[in-house]
């Protein structure tokens, strides 16, 4: 600083170029997938974001969620990246990964063409069918719920052909479906009684004698459980 005798007067200053911009980071948009046969999920793949910057050293890392390439589990996955410059500025973006359990679940029946042996009264009633005894079921993901059309329990009609659809469900609402048939029959042999045994008949006086007829109710007495019998 001069002034007007000549007179001069010094003094320092400094003067820093700081960076105070913060960086940039874009992420892909959210996704949306199926899950892989068989898996409970899905391998995801996408391109990774890089963060910008107006001065150079900025670092792009994951922070959170899965990386690229990797099986992501059935369900929502957030994926979060952040970028700091040299500065110590940072800018983050996220995206969320959806996989979507689409797959139904797989049955296989134990026994078709279920029978059911009528009961002493000519009856019988629909088996429960969703036991393992009768149905396997599994699910990729998850338990399954097991129902079935005819509810167990129901009367059935003696020698008809019911038919019967199971309904398997897993906890994603997928469905798969598979049809029986149960029938009722009589497997239970009729009953004999007879009235009199070791029957005598007495020879006429050719010193002869005939079979008698032994299928009337004076010999013999019969019954079922559900039909006439014929003896």
């Amino acid at each position: 600083v001069v002034d007007e005798a000549g007179n001069l007067a010094y003094g320092t200053n400094y003067v820093i170029l700081a960076d105070t911009t913060p960086p940039v980071v874009l992420c892909p948009v959210d996704l949306s997938v199926t899950n892989d046969p068989g898996q409970c999920g899905a391998v995801v793949t996408y391109a990774a974001p890089v963060g910008q910057d107006n001065c150079t050293g900025a670092v792009t890392t994951q922070v959170g969620g899965l990386a690229s390439g990797v099986m992501y589990p059935v369900g929502r996955t957030t994926n979060t990246f952040e970028v700091t410059d040299g500065a110590g500025n940072k800018a983050a973006c996220s995206f969320v990964v959806t996989v979507v359990d689409a797959e139904p679940p797989l049955m296989t029946w134990q026994v078709t063409n279920v029978v059911v042996s009528a009961d002493s009264n000519c009856q019988g009633w629909m088996p429960d069918l969703t036991g393992t005894n009768y149905v396997v079921a599994v699910d990729n993901c998850s338990g399954v719920t097991v129902t079935q059309s005819v509810p167990a329990g129901t009367a059935l009609a003696l020698g008809a052909s019911n038919e019967v659809v199971l309904a398997v469900a897993d906890e994603a609402g997928n469905v798969a479906y598979g049809t029986n048939y149960v029938t009722l029959v009589d497997t239970t042999p009729p009953l004999i009684s007879w009235y009199l045994t070791n029957v005598v008949v007495s020879a006429d006086m050719n010193c002869q004698g005939w079979m008698p007829d032994l299928t009337g109710t004076n010999y013999v007495v019969a019954a079922d459980n559900c039909s006439g019998v014929t003896v």
